[in-house]
């Protein structure tokens, strides 16, 4: 069985349970940005070589 166009994703997690970043075999990859209290702040992402803030 040959297997075409798979993705893999890799999640990285903070300690206390948060996601910290999600990244592909792509180079592509979100990292998510997190207040003192543990709320979702902001997520950089990126694609290939290019990043954006959100």
């Amino acid at each position: 069985m040959e297997m075409k166009n798979v993705k893999a994703l890799n999640y990285a997690w903070r300690p206390g349970g948060l996601l910290n970043a999600v990244a592909d075999n792509d180079a592509n990859a979100t990292v998510y940005q997190y207040d003192p209290v543990g709320r979702l702040s902001g997520l950089k992402r990126s694609i290939g070589s290019d990043s954006i803030d959100i």
